[in-house]
């Protein structure tokens, strides 16, 4: 399908699209990125760079998690 639409029909999927990267159907997804990426790459740009920050910003909440969970830890097993 992705041959006989226009490249602009999938502006409005990047998100859901970069999502898909890591799933079975990945291979065609990255074909219709690199589509994206040649005629507007400013689109593609700018949601991956939001893509990025947002999952950059996930993991360091769960690291900043976990070390607050482990330092109480450390605090209660020093108070036994």
């Amino acid at each position: 399908y992705t041959e006989h639409l226009p490249s602009w029909i999938w502006l409005l999927w990047i998100p859901q699209l970069l999502s898909s990267l890591a799933r079975p159907e990945g291979l065609a997804v990255k074909n219709i990125l690199c589509k994206i990426a040649q005629q507007y790459p400013q689109a593609l740009y700018y949601t991956v760079r939001a893509y990025l920050i947002e999952k950059r910003e996930i993991r360091n909440s769960a690291g900043s998690r976990q070390k607050s969970h482990s330092s109480k830890a450390a605090s209660a097993q020093a108070q036994a």
